[in-house]
């Protein structure tokens, strides 16, 4: 329906009230009335075709605004929509994270099973300057495959990134830490 569900109105409004700026992605084209609204919340909105889903969107964009862009931010934060929440203040969330040593986190790890390796969960990602600042970080995303497919989002997008980025020596750590599960 291409429609802006409150869900999203009611995260935006808690990154903005963390003092983040944001640049809304849609893969799809917003109505009036909903850019409208978006605008008292965000500093830019980009509607693009529905390809590529999020890894395409955001290799888009990134490689659209260079290396250049970010010298001024300390981190950039990718997220999606397909979660609720927060169900409890960013700032917090922040807070512990600003005290964490680590070059790039996520929200939430899947842990490695027979499938699939260790890896941050794609929904929410933050780079720290360290890493927008490398080239490894623009390598990544000039290298990334659009993907074609849901499949190829997760393998070479989700699966492949916190691999690349600590196989060239970034650490990164989940906010939540899953355990794995006792034999």
């Amino acid at each position: 329906d291409n429609l802006i569900d409150p869900h999203i109105y009611y995260q935006i409004k808690a990154f903005q009230n963390s003092g983040i700026n944001i640049i809304f992605i849609s893969n799809s084209n917003i109505p009036d009335a909903d850019k409208k609204n978006l605008r008292t919340f965000v500093s830019e909105i980009i509607e693009r075709s529905n390809s590529g889903f999020d890894f395409g969107a955001w290799k888009e964009i990134l490689l659209k605004r260079n290396q250049s862009f970010f010298n001024e931010y300390d981190e950039l934060i990718l997220c999606n929509s397909t979660c609720y929440g927060p169900l409890f203040p960013l700032s917090d969330v922040f807070h512990h994270m600003n005290q964490t040593p680590c070059d790039f986190w996520g929200m939430t790890q899947h842990i490695r099973t027979e499938l699939f390796p260790e890896h941050l969960q794609s929904y929410f990602l933050v780079f720290r300057h360290s890493v927008l600042q490398s080239e490894y970080f623009w390598s990544f995303w000039k290298n990334l495959p659009v993907p074609t497919s849901l499949h190829s989002a997760i393998h070479n997008g989700e699966l492949a990134l916190t691999q690349y980025f600590s196989s060239h020596g970034f650490h990164y750590v989940p906010y939540v830490k899953i355990l794995e599960p006792e034999k």
